[in-house]
């Protein structure tokens, strides 16, 4: 009875044994089992051994199962790569079929791609977007060259949450089509822009010209300079300079206009009697994708080379007076300028200079004769309302010496220059006077034509 007792204790520790770490408790059962019955433990270590093999059946299982699901997933995956790259494959067909601008055909690839898309030069500087704004946490995830052959013309970004690998697969298939757009509006630009370029620069120049054969030229490049034109003149962010002449010599082409660089400043004569809309669509072209919207006067409608010019003299004023006035990133016309489209927009109003003389002519003469700062104290005075200790502290100057400045000013322009009406004139002579200052007056188009 004690034999079988201890029989069946060994019998049920071997039982209780799994797995390696009760390996050593089981071959030490086995041992007191031999000792006991050698028949015992010989079936008791088949069985350990035929358990063993179940176990490694299992892991074997798990493992093929864990690479059949792997398998299933990179199968969907791939799936997935292939219908994206397929949908954007034939929304780029239809697009360019359809003749679709650069912008779009980058709206459709953030669409398919489902996150924001940004175009950079070959320098860095942003060109356009397209899609949702980034989410919190997204990175440029994947980035691509655009480029023909050698020639770097660019690069994509994809900005998008937990990006996959299919990412670049996608970005370099839309990248292809980008290069061969940018190419596209690049070619159609420099094919005629010198032949544009010199005629705006010949018809706005200001110099002697050939009229008729001014007109012939235009003429041969679609442009009919007899019928109504409105003249943009635009600045735009130095960064942007390059990619918005792009723009603007395509879309005034598209247009039947003209559009170059001159001076500077980006000019364009387009065909339309609505200035106001044509300075409000044209400023939208030239935003650059960072939202940066250039500084615009537009003049017009004009035709024939001496209107046209005089149009191009009043855009350009425009555009000084709106830099005159810090309005950075604003278009306008003459008309839209209040009272300083009124006094500058034009040429200079006859009566101009000797109302700034008449008003201010004693002040400059006393600071000229004394080194004095009369008139800088009037500006100050004006500009802040009249409030002597913000004044003093515009100044920089102890509020008793801005009263000994106050004191002179009763001398030279008498007692009554802060009465309401002396005081409107003095202020506006200030304001007016400084803006002739910072504009530094266009040149106008009296030269012979």
């Amino acid at each position: 009875m004690r034999r079988m007792s201890s029989l069946a204790q060994v019998r049920e520790e071997v039982r209780r044994a799994d797995g390696p770490a009760a390996l050593g408790e089981t071959v030490l059962a086995l041992g007191r089992l031999r000792e006991l019955d050698p028949l015992v433990a010989a079936i008791a270590a088949e069985n350990l051994r035929l358990s063993d093999q179940l176990r490694d059946a299992q892991h074997e299982l798990r493992d093929a199962q864990e690479q059949l699901a792997r398998a299933d997933r990179d199968g969907c995956a791939t799936r997935a790569r292939a219908e994206l790259s397929a949908a954007l494959h034939e929304r780029h067909a239809q697009l360019v079929l359809e003749g679709a601008a650069l912008p779009e055909v980058l709206a459709a690839m953030a669409e398919v791609l489902g996150g924001r898309l940004e175009l950079v030069d070959a320098d860095g500087a942003l060109l356009e977007v397209a899609g949702a704004p980034a989410a919190a946490g997204a990175s440029a995830v994947a980035e691509v060259p655009v480029a023909e052959g050698t020639l770097v013309l660019g690069a994509l970004r994809l900005l998008r949450e937990r990006p996959d690998a299919a990412d670049r697969e996608l970005l370099e298939c839309g990248a292809v089509l980008v290069a061969a757009l940018i190419l596209q509006l690049r070619c159609r630009s420099e094919t005629e822009h010198r032949l544009r370029g010199q005629l705006l620069e010949e018809l706005l120049g200001g110099g002697r010209a050939d009229r008729a054969g001014l007109v012939r030229r235009a003429a041969r490049l679609g442009v009919d300079l007899e019928r109504e034109h409105v003249v943009v003149v635009a600045r735009v962010a130095e960064s942007a300079t390059r990619w918005s002449l792009v723009l603007a010599r395509c879309s005034a082409l598209d247009e039947d206009g003209l559009a170059s660089e001159l001076e500077d400043r980006i000019v364009a004569l387009v065909p339309a009697a609505d200035a106001p809309a044509v300075a409000r669509r044209w400023s939208a072209t030239l935003t650059s994708a960072d939202s940066r919207a250039p500084t615009l006067g537009a003049a017009g409608p004009a035709s024939g080379v001496e209107g046209l010019r005089d149009a191009y003299a009043e855009a350009r004023r425009t555009l000084h007076v709106l830099d005159a006035l810090e309005r950075d990133g604003e278009a306008a016309t003459a008309g839209q300028l209040g009272l300083f489209g009124l006094v500058f927009g034009g040429e200079e109003p006859a009566g101009l200079r000797g109302f700034l003389d008449r008003a201010l002519g004693p002040v400059l003469e006393h600071d000229a004769q004394r080194g004095g700062a009369l008139l800088e104290t009037l500006a100050a005075f004006f500009a802040e309302a009249g409030q002597l200790n913000n004044t003093a502290r515009a100044l920089g100057v102890h509020v008793n010496t801005l009263y000994q400045r106050l004191e002179r000013l009763d001398e030279v322009l008498g007692a009554d220059w802060r009465k309401p009406d002396r005081r409107l004139e003095l202020h506006l002579a200030v304001r007016l006077r400084a803006l002739d200052e910072r504009i530094g007056r266009a040149p106008t188009t009296n030269e012979e034509i």
